[in-house]
């Protein structure tokens, strides 16, 4: 029995609509967390945008990373069905 694959289009969707999830909660929590820690407003803020901004990076470049080895991988698939239709069979 095969395992079937997801698709790369879903997959990717499902990871960057959690990464951005991640991004927004992440960022608000930081946020949260140093007025909490009585700084002032604007420096919660910046702490919580610099955590946004680097969460929403973190998962991009994940997302790249997985789209590549999609990529890879169709591509080692494509070159395995080359050689074997040139393969003879006995």
């Amino acid at each position: 029995m095969e395992v079937p694959r997801s698709t790369p289009g879903s997959l990717l969707a499902a990871w960057r609509a959690v990464g951005h999830q991640a991004a927004v909660t992440l960022g608000a929590a930081v946020a949260l967390l140093s007025l909490l820690a009585d700084t002032p407003v604007h420096v919660a803020s910046l702490r919580g945008g610099i955590a946004w901004a680097a969460t929403l990076v973190a998962t991009s470049v994940g997302a790249w990373l997985l789209d590549r080895t999609y990529v890879a991988r169709d591509a080692v698939a494509a070159e395995d069905d080359e050689e074997g239709a040139e393969a003879p069979t006995a």
